[in-house]
């Protein structure tokens, strides 16, 4: 295993680490739905650098698999910013 794939499997975990975190804030009722969401869509990214460590290089389908991650993560925040603002008022 070369210095490259093991920085691309300790930056997974890294993902699904905060994947987990999410999940383990599911016991609070608040933002339920956004933190299932996130949760597994921090798992998928992770998953994708796994992919990306046992390829050993990135492909045109696995960019376009990291860029719908990046995309859900940030209409996730989009929707959590709006929702949060509308709740202070």
């Amino acid at each position: 295993m070369d210095l490259g794939q093991i920085g691309n499997l300790i930056e997974a975990l890294l993902w699904m680490s905060i994947g987990a975190a999410f999940f383990v804030s599911l016991r609070r009722p608040s933002w339920r739905r956004m933190k299932l969401a996130a949760g597994i869509t921090f798992g998928v990214f992770g998953v994708t650098d796994v992919v990306e460590a046992w390829a050993g290089s990135m492909t045109d389908w696995l960019i376009a698999w990291k860029a719908v991650c990046v995309g859900v993560l940030f209409v996730l925040l989009m929707l959590y910013t709006r929702s949060s603002r509308s709740k202070k008022r």
